[in-house]
């Protein structure tokens, strides 16, 4: 059941990390 949330954290944490990569952040 907490599958599906955990999953959508994880996308959430993913994109978020991305996005400051891409930004420069550490």
């Amino acid at each position: 059941m907490s599958k599906k949330l955990d999953r959508r954290a994880f996308l959430k944490g993913a994109t978020a990390t991305a996005a400051a990569s891409s930004l420069g952040f550490p």
